[in-house]
């Protein structure tokens, strides 16, 4: 998974010097994919274990339910204003490059 959330940075820094490219869209929506659905796996492996104050990663699990979320509201933002690019949508994909800590 560190490998997609590395790529998933490198896309953002793609997205923010070659504008133009008219498939960003398109990528961001499979990384957020794929990222729901790592996340829906884990909710349904562990259960109610996965917001337990006794997990481990608890932050880290709450941490990713926020960046996802903020995720979705993104593209559905970026869905029904048909724009990608504007604060709210630039803002969003900022605190999604916080997922990047996860790596370390």
């Amino acid at each position: 998974m560190a490998t997609i959330i590395a790529l998933n940075a490198i896309v953002i820094g793609l997205e923010t010097d070659m504008a133009s490219f008219p498939y960003w869209d398109m990528i961001e929506n499979a990384f957020l994919a794929i990222f729901m659905a790592e996340l829906f796996v884990q909710i349904y492996s562990q259960g109610r274990s996965f917001f337990s104050r006794n997990h481990p990663d608890l932050l880290w699990n709450i941490f990713d339910v926020s960046v996802i979320t903020l995720g979705v509201i993104d593209a559905s933002m970026s869905t029904c204003l048909h724009s990608s690019h504007g604060s709210p949508a630039t803002l969003f994909r900022i605190i999604r490059l916080l997922r990047i800590m996860r790596i370390f």
